[in-house]
């Protein structure tokens, strides 16, 4: 199949791009011919240069191509919502992957700027987002990303044949906001298979970006009052990170390693006893649990948004409160004393490997229809066999 993938990559590179890539290379990996556009918000300020240069390369590849379906990650701030009538127009079927609630929230997170969580939006009605500054804390950058995720939301809703969502969680925000349920698809995000191998178990990670509604200062309040070793991998906004810094500073086991990736990120993993997320927001699926469960290692995470359902509690894991210092201590305290996080995380691995790897992706792909049912230039047959014949190569 020739496929087109669209996606605007964010200023700050996070796991959403790198889900893009991934499934870029399975889909190459498959034999299918992929025509992968990203726009850069690193060129934000160049935006109307940028645009052009997108569109232009577009338009080639239409020209050239005749494109069997059209998956679309993210398109703001350079693509736009003009994507979407635009493929419309040329009978291209089209796939949205919905990593975030922006066509519910402009702000994307359910969360005002209090960073606390709100829906007023989740039914189209976007005046709250201004009204709060919920974006940027700005009453004019809220405004003009309201405009743009009402019209966002109208464009998807009108020409999208099939929403993927990365959980049932997420899935049901969407349908219970008016999106159709008969166009949406549970599709998880993955990691490539691989097998697991000895490692040590020095310390406890945190690997996220360092900002405020990744409830950061939950975790060094918690680990302000334990004497675990607890490194910080990340990066966020200067004067963030140094507020961090600055609540910690009097806590010599807490160590801050900055932004971390390919193989230092791997070597922390496995380094690691056990990972912990600590969001407020309502996460979708953050890649850094799978690479955790892939190295054996269990993930302690908040009990909030999508995370319980790719977290089982005392089976892969354990879930605490969002927010409360108290219970992530108490569900690190348990986590090391009852030696949990060896069995856990064998466990974890167990189930990465039963589900969230290359093979159980492509599979959720073409099984639950996310391409199958939207293809209308090939007989329904034809496409069984086709997608069958992949299946079996993986």
């Amino acid at each position: 199949m020739k496929i087109l993938q669209i996606h605007n990559e964010y200023q700050f590179k996070g796991g959403e791009d790198n889900v893009v890539e991934a499934e870029r290379k399975l889909l190459l990996s498959m034999g299918n011919e992929v025509f992968s556009i990203i726009a850069h918000n690193k060129s934000i300020k160049h935006l109307f240069s940028e645009r052009r240069r997108f569109y232009a390369e577009l338009n080639a590849i239409l020209v050239n191509n005749i494109i069997d379906v059209a998956h679309i990650h993210n398109v703001y701030h350079i693509i736009g919502n003009d994507i979407y009538e635009l493929l419309a127009l040329k009978n291209i079927p089209i796939i949205q992957t919905l990593h975030n609630f922006r066509f519910l929230c402009p702000a994307g997170l359910f969360m005002d700027n209090q960073h606390q969580i709100c829906e007023k939006c989740s039914d189209g009605n976007f005046i709250s987002c201004t009204l709060k500054k919920c974006y940027q804390k700005s009453y004019v950058k809220s405004l003009g990303m309201s405009i743009l995720a009402k019209n966002g939301r109208n464009a998807v809703l009108k020409y999208v044949d099939k929403f993927v969502v990365l959980n049932s969680f997420s899935r049901d925000k969407f349908i219970v906001s008016g999106f159709d349920k008969e166009k949406m698809v549970v599709k998880s995000n993955f990691i490539p298979e691989i097998q697991l191998t000895s490692s040590n178990y020095q310390f406890i990670l945190y690997i996220g970006r360092l900002s405020p509604e990744k409830g950061v200062e939950t975790l060094i309040e918690a680990f302000s009052n334990l004497n675990y070793h607890l490194k910080v991998a990340g990066s966020g906004e200067e004067d963030y990170v140094k507020k961090l810094k600055k609540l910690a500073e009097k806590n010599s086991n807490i160590e801050f390693v900055g932004y971390i990736d390919g193989a230092e990120k791997e070597r922390l993993i496995k380094n690691s006893k056990f990972l912990i997320i600590t969001s407020l927001c309502y996460e979708n699926f953050p890649i850094s649990i799978l690479e955790a469960y892939s190295h054996g290692k269990p993930v302690i995470a908040s009990n909030i948004g999508g995370l319980p359902f790719i977290v089982k509690d005392k089976e892969t894991g354990l879930l605490f409160e969002a927010g409360n210092a108290e219970d992530l201590k108490k569900a690190v305290n348990n986590m090391i004393e009852n030696d949990d996080f060896i069995a856990l995380g064998k466990k974890g691995y167990e189930y990465y490997k039963e589900n969230f790897t290359e093979k159980q992706n492509y599979h959720q792909l073409i099984r639950f229809n996310a391409f199958k049912s939207t293809i209308k230039l090939l007989g329904k047959i034809q496409i069984e066999l086709i997608l069958d014949n992949q299946v079996e190569r993986i």
